[in-house]
């Protein structure tokens, strides 16, 4: 994040922060193949991506009509915040 280690899965990310796999994962092969899975999905246009370097930037906040293309339930997150 930014050239710094994030190790919070809820970290809050800004326009512009650039978010990138840390030099010693780059091989992992998790994330490699997570990387060959998507090669065919096309990037949201709020994101800036660099598959090959495995990184992207926060162009702009989403907006809900954008989040249509992944599942998302919002009942789901309210009732994980409202614990």
């Amino acid at each position: 994040m930014n050239g710094r280690k994030v190790n919070i899965p809820s970290f809050v990310v800004k326009i512009g922060d650039l978010v990138e796999v840390r030099e010693k994962s780059r091989e992992n092969p998790t994330i490699l193949s997570a990387r060959d899975a998507t090669a065919h999905a096309p990037s949201p246009n709020w994101i800036e991506t660099d598959r090959e370097a495995l990184k992207g930037r926060v162009l702009s906040m989403p907006r809900r009509e954008e989040l249509v293309q992944i599942q998302l339930n919002e009942q789901l997150i309210v009732e994980l915040y409202s614990k």
